[in-house]
Formats: C-alpha cells, sequence, structure tokens
C-alpha cells in the first residue's frame, strides 16, 4: 500500500495558472402537490383539500446561496406536543417545518428571532373567542396562511456573514353570525410581512461582531415592531479568556398612540479554556423591552446577575473518560422597580467512563424566599414562595448495544404549606437490527401541595381579589416512536404520544398585599383532568434523487373535564372514545435540476 502511494505521489504534478475557471449554474426547483382529507368533529362531513407550491434554491455565486418557497406547505411535519401550561407564560414549542430549520444558523443572532411567529395564531383570534358564544363562530382560523418565505446567506472573502429574510402571510378572516343572525366576516389578522437582516463580521482569535434588524408590517391600522441590536464576542491570542454580549432595542410604532422604547444588554466575561473555567454574566431586560413579535422571550422586566464556576476533567484515568461539572450563583431582580425576586444556587456534574455508561447528578437550590411577581397575573402584586431544593441524578448507557435504557430521577421540596414532588423518566431504546428500531419515553411527574394562580374575583366592596388554591398535580407522558427502513429509498416512520394531566385542589386563599396566603371561603371546582393523544405515521418514498413521496396519517384527540379519573386505563378508554381528528395526506415534490434540464434538452 505504501509503494502504490508512494507511486501516486511521484507521478502526480503542480497545476498553476489556472484561470477562467467558471462554475456551473446552481439553480434548482421542487414543485410540489398535496392532497388532504380530513374529519374534524366539528364538521358533519369529510373536508377535501389540495395545495401546491414550489421550492427554488439558487447559488448566486461561490459563497451566497438563496433559498425560496412559494405557497408552502407543512402538513407533514410532526404534530407539537401539546401540554396544559399553569405558568403565566407563553408555551415554547421547536420549530419542526424543514424551510425553517435549515440553513438558518445566521438568524440566531440576537435571540430575536422565532420562526413559529410566521403563520402563528393571528393578533385577533382571541377577541373572536371572547366576544361571540361558541356557537355563532363558523370559523376561525388558529393559524395565518403563509405565502411565501426567502432567505439569502452566505459569507464574502472578507468573512463578512450576511443573512436576508423575509416572509409573508395572507388576510386571514374569521366567519361568524351576528346578534342579526347575518353571517359575516371579521379580520383577525391583516396581510403580515416579517423581514429579518443580519450582518456578521468575523474578526481573528475566533472573535466577532454581529448588526441585525427583525420588522414585521402588518399594515397601516396595526402597529409596526422592529428590534435592532449588535453582539459580539472578542477572544485572546490564546483564546484562553473572551468577553461576548449583545445590546437590543425593541420598538412599536402605532397608528395613533405614542411608540414604545424597550432595550436589553447581555454582558459575559470569563475564562473559557483549561480545566478550570469561569464566567460573571449580567443580563437586563427593560420592563418595556418585547421582542416577541417575531422572537420569543418568557417575561421582560428582570435584571440577572450569575457566577459560573466550571472544573472539566478532558483526559481519561482509571475507569473514567471525561468529567463536567458546573456550579452557578444566581442573584435576580426586577428592572422596575427594583425589587429583589429570586436567589438560586445549582450544581451538575457528569462522567462518560471507558464503557461508554454516562451519568450525572444535578441539585437546585433557592436557600431563602423568592417573591414572585409574575404568578398573580396582576401589576404590583408578587407571591412569595419559600425556600426549596431539589435533587436528581441520570443514567445513559452505551448506545451501540442493542438495546439500553435511559433513567432520570429526582424530588423537591419546599420549606412550606408541605409541598414535595418527584419525577422520573425511563426511555428504553431497542435496534432490532439495522432497519428496525423502537424508543418509548415514559414522565411521570408528581407535585403534592402545588400552589398557583386560580383566578380573579372581588370582595363585599368591590376590591380586587386574587386567588390562590393548592392543588395536587399528576403528570404521566407516554411516547412510542418507531421507525423501520425498507431500503435507502423507502421508510415509514409511527410516533404515539399520550400527554395526561391532572389537577386535584385541596385549598384555596387570597393572596395579601405582603405576598403571603390567608385563608378565604371561595370554593368553585377548579379541578382538571386533560388529555392530549396524537399520531403520527409517515411512508416516504425517495423515488428520484431530491424527490420524495410523503402518505402521513395523523390522529388528533384533545380533551379537558372537570371530574378527575384516577385510573390510568380508564382514562385512556375515556380519552380515545372522545371525537378525534384524522386527516390524510399525501404530497409529491420533484426536484429539477438547471443542468440536467439543460443537458436533456441539449441532447434533444
Amino acid at each position: 500500500m505504501l509503494i502504490k502511494k508512494l507511486a501516486a505521489l511521484a507521478q502526480s504534478v503542480e497545476l498553476t495558472n489556472l484561470e477562467n475557471i467558471k462554475p456551473p449554474l446552481r439553480l434548482s426547483f421542487v414543485p410540489y402537490l398535496a392532497g388532504y382529507i380530513e374529519k374534524n368533529p366539528d364538521y358533519d362531513n369529510w373536508i377535501n383539500t389540495y395545495n401546491y407550491g414550489l421550492d427554488l434554491k439558487y447559488g448566486i455565486n461561490e459563497s451566497f446561496t438563496l433559498d425560496m418557497t412559494l405557497i408552502p406547505d407543512f402538513g407533514h411535519v410532526q404534530s407539537d406536543d401539546r401540554i396544559l401550561d399553569l405558568s403565566p407564560f407563553e408555551t415554547y414549542y421547536n420549530e419542526k417545518r424543514p424551510f425553517f430549520t435549515e440553513g438558518t444558523e445566521l438568524f440566531d443572532k440576537g435571540g430575536i428571532f422565532y420562526s413559529r411567529r410566521i403563520g402563528s395564531t393571528p393578533i385577533k383570534y382571541d377577541d373572536i373567542e371572547d366576544d361571540y358564544d361558541e356557537n355563532n363562530i363558523i370559523s376561525n382560523p388558529d393559524a395565518a396562511r403563509l405565502i411565501n418565505a426567502t432567505k439569502l446567506s452566505g459569507k464574502t472573502n472578507g468573512k463578512l456573514g450576511i443573512g436576508l429574510f423575509n416572509a409573508m402571510t395572507a388576510n386571514t378572516y374569521a366567519k361568524v353570525i351576528d346578534t342579526n343572525g347575518v353571517e359575516k366576516k371579521i379580520l383577525t389578522q391583516p396581510f403580515t410581512n416579517y423581514n429579518m437582516l443580519v450582518l456578521d463580521q468575523s474578526l481573528k482569535n475566533n472573535s466577532y461582531i454581529s448588526l441585525y434588524n427583525t420588522n414585521v408590517y402588518r399594515g397601516q391600522n396595526e402597529y409596526t415592531a422592529n428590534v435592532s441590536g449588535t453582539e459580539f464576542k472578542i477572544e485572546n491570542k490564546k483564546n484562553s479568556y473572551a468577553i461576548n454580549g449583545l445590546f437590543n432595542i425593541s420598538q412599536k410604532y402605532y397608528p395613533v398612540s405614542k411608540p414604545e422604547f424597550g432595550y436589553k444588554y447581555n454582558i459575559n466575561a470569563g475564562k473559557i479554556s483549561g480545566n478550570f473555567k469561569f464566567n460573571i454574566m449580567q443580563n437586563v431586560e427593560s420592563d418595556t423591552y418585547d421582542p416577541n413579535d417575531m422572537g420569543f422571550l418568557y417575561h421582560n422586566n428582570q435584571i440577572t446577575n450569575t457566577l459560573v464556576l466550571r472544573y472539566n476533567i478532558y483526559e481519561p484515568f482509571w475507569k473514567v473518560f471525561d468529567w463536567y461539572n458546573y456550579f452557578y450563583i444566581k442573584y435576580s431582580s426586577l428592572y422596575a422597580p427594583r425589587k429583589y425576586t429570586s436567589f438560586n444556587l445549582r450544581f451538575n456534574s457528569n462522567t462518560t467512563f471507558k464503557n461508554h455508561l454516562s451519568v450525572g447528578f444535578y441539585s437546585n437550590f433557592r436557600p431563602v424566599e423568592m417573591h414572585d411577581y409574575f404568578e398573580p397575573r396582576s401589576d404590583n402584586k408578587f407571591f412569595v414562595r419559600p425556600s426549596q431544593y431539589s435533587l436528581g441524578m441520570w443514567i445513559s448507557p452505551d448506545y451501540r448495544k442493542k438495546f439500553v435504557v435511559d433513567c432520570d430521577i429526582g424530588f423537591w421540596r419546599v420549606s412550606d404549606y408541605n409541598q414535595n414532588g418527584i419525577f422520573f423518566a425511563v426511555e428504553p431504546r431497542f435496534r432490532v437490527n439495522d432497519k428496525l428500531l423502537f424508543l418509548l419515553e415514559i414522565d411521570f411527574d408528581i407535585e403534592n401541595n402545588d400552589i398557583g394562580y386560580v383566578t380573579d374575583s372581588t370582595d363585599n366592596n368591590n376590591n380586587e381579589l386574587i386567588i390562590f388554591g393548592k392543588r395536587d398535580l399528576k403528570t404521566l407522558e407516554n411516547t412510542l416512536e418507531a421507525n423501520y427502513n425498507f431500503n435507502n429509498k423507502l421508510s415509514l416512520s409511527f410516533r404515539l404520544r399520550h400527554y395526561w394531566m391532572t389537577g386535584k385542589y385541596k385549598e384555596f386563599f387570597d393572596l395579601e398585599q405582603d405576598g403571603y396566603l390567608s385563608n378565604n371561603s371561595y370554593y368553585e371546582n377548579n379541578d382538571f383532568n386533560y388529555n392530549a393523544f396524537n399520531i403520527d405515521m409517515v411512508f416516504t418514498w425517495d423515488f428520484a434523487p431530491g424527490s420524495e413521496m410523503i402518505v402521513v396519517w395523523k390522529n388528533a384527540i384533545y380533551g379537558s373535564e372537570d371530574e378527575i379519573i384516577n385510573n390510568y386505563f380508564d382514562n385512556f378508554k375515556n380519552t380515545i372514545e372522545l371525537p378525534a381528528i384524522n386527516s390524510f395526506s399525501i404530497k409529491l415534490m420533484y426536484y429539477l435540476d438547471y443542468q440536467y434540464l439543460k443537458k436533456l434538452k441539449k441532447n434533444k
């Protein structure tokens, strides 16, 4: 083998003066046609629909690529894992639509781009639900129709990354019957344009500086949202120390009222190499900072100071392959008014042994009371949460084995109200052969005497009352996945998920001005028994290079009632007997390459 390599090297020559080499035009099209039939329990008959559109990819030059999708269709994308969220914050769902997950790394700068906003729930969707009786709502679409989306990205010879994103959604209307019995259409979201521009300049020593801007325009009758900012990272020559941060400004311009401005900054500095690492961070978000028209932020109005210490061992020793340890101290307060909210300590440790078994330990401590200004859902009110601690550990075996089981278990306890809980997760993974894989995940969470917001009320003097309740919460989530690859062109995937959450209220309280709770005489049935059941089955056939046929069956059941069913099997039987949304779809995508079409035409 060595002689052959030397002989080949001796016969090689150096090519010089290569000029006028032009790369071929990079242009491809992927038209699609999709058909759907759906049975929705809200309608008597099956509904038939179809969509068609086009994806385009154009290589502007060697460095820049343009991606476009016209009237896209994402019916084959996996269903969201819906949950019942009792918190005061919006639920975050991961993006699963291919156009928004592929080649979008550049748009992550500044944390102001959340692609799920595009084609999301119309801004006046809830107004229809609040203003009209359920029987008078003919239709109220919960998602705006995406017309097209475009992204351009690349990097110049000077290492300047440029990203441009644009998307448009059509007018969205609800159909209702008014008080006179007349059917009418109500605009719940006008035509909307989403834009983002990113400039990312790479510097020496793995450093960079970025500028970015997002803009959401909904026409002259709605406000325009704009977020601008800069992000940077500077490392020393040895890449041992670094400082990084960002500064964002959010702006909202209204047709009549005054504009609103807010800001956020984050600064982080520390040691980034070696066994021992540390960093100090401050994050500030003003009470008017709002990037949520095109980004995602759970809440603003906070100042957080964090110290992080790490000690890692990268070289194998004894039976250990590596070992990572992480400890942080975090102190938080409101931005306005400047009031204390929380103080937390956290420690994580995980290691991988030479036999590829990984284990980890984690703990979280809140040694003093927390002042929660968000749970009451009312300005200038807060709830005093007692001190708390939680401990947990996980284990993950060698995935090269045919059958392994991942485990995660932990518990938590609060110093008051006799609050405690336990959680565990078990995930068996069985690789039958190179073609068939089974995954099962079981997550179980028990929260005893959890305290949380219930509702608003008034007393006999018409004063505001905020009602809290003590409740036992149980959450069980089962997910079964199976993947079978017939060959390199045919595959079948199956995913079943059942999410079950119950809440049993035991006591009710008034939230006092000092943040503590007092007993009251309130009592209404706020118990709940919530179920979400989904099946996603997808058959994929790659019948030609870049071309696919996708056949999808989706089944969805969502149900909530105020009578708790304690037995799992009785609850499951009751759930699958509820009215279900069943849909079947087929989507054909055919890849057309310009060079191939040109060659085909030439041969003819």
